[in-house]
């Protein structure tokens, strides 16, 4: 990957289901993209699955080209994401707080979704009415 590659932080909440990290990975492959740290978690109770995935993107790769490249899986597959840029001159405290903002937003819109009974569980599915 070149040296002024972009670093980008994703993460994303969704119905647990089969195929979402292959998914994913494949989409930000597409885009050229590079996965550098990939963390996710699938929680049985609650039937939702979380990822964050820290990916180098060459430079006309932008926050906008990104999401709008990831529609297709974000649609299929139900998912609640955000995406941040980071760079070197952020400060520890800076990129925890990125993370912090972006996993806090993907949580909030899940839970609203949930409060507002927009999930239904139909057999092995779940459907998010948008």
């Amino acid at each position: 990957m070149v040296a002024d590659a972009a670093r980008f932080v994703l993460t994303l909440s969704c119905p647990d289901r089969r195929g979402i990290v292959a998914a994913v990975a494949n989409c930000i492959t597409a885009q050229d993209c590079n996965i550098v740290e990939s963390a996710q978690y699938g929680d049985p109770d609650a039937e939702r699955f979380f990822m964050r995935v820290s990916f180098l993107a060459p430079a006309p790769v932008s926050v906008e080209s990104f999401s709008s490249g990831l529609q297709p899986v974000a649609t299929a597959y139900h998912l609640e994401q955000d995406i941040g840029r980071v760079d070197h001159s952020m400060s520890p405290e800076e990129f925890v707080a990125i993370g912090r903002d972006n996993e806090a937003t993907v949580l909030a819109r899940a839970i609203k979704s949930h409060l507002e009974h927009r999930v239904l569980i139909n057999g092995e599915r779940t459907v998010v009415f948008r």
